[in-house]
């Protein structure tokens, strides 16, 4: 629906997340989701690549936002930072300037959804018990 209203040379950018490929202790339900959008978004390269429209995914870690609040950040921090071939983890800074190149008319690309990890997806997925959770905060459970 988007494509509808881009022209040519427009871009289409989908946030996703590292949770789409790599299975983690996320809830199941987010993930398959974010696989999903990242299938959708590789279809529509392909069905509006003729027409010049480009359309592209950024798929973080684990960044904090006022939407994973409810993970008590020192500890997800520390384990993160201990996996990351980086030593950090990605920042909203990292993201806009992600997004910013891909954008741009510099790149080149349709249909792939670019990893933004610091390369912790080079090592391995976070356990179920190294998330520590304030479950004040947390959000409702989904079934």
């Amino acid at each position: 629906h988007a494509a509808a209203h881009l022209r040519r040379g427009g871009v289409y950018l989908q946030f996703s997340s590292t949770s789409a490929t790599q299975p983690a202790a996320t809830p199941g339900s987010y993930a398959i989701c974010k696989a999903g959008v990242e299938h959708a978004l590789k279809i529509a390269a392909i069905e509006w690549g003729g027409e010049g429209i480009r359309f592209l995914g950024i798929a973080p870690g684990i960044i904090f936002t006022p939407l994973t609040e409810f993970i008590t950040n020192t500890e997800v921090e520390r384990t993160v930072e201990s996996v990351t071939p980086l030593g950090r983890m990605v920042t909203l800074a990292d993201v806009a300037a992600t997004a910013r190149y891909l954008v741009s008319d510099e790149c080149f690309e349709t249909g792939q959804v670019f990893p933004l990890s610091g390369g912790a997806l080079l090592t391995r997925a976070l356990g179920p018990d190294e998330f520590v959770f304030n479950i004040d905060s947390a959000p409702p459970a989904q079934g």
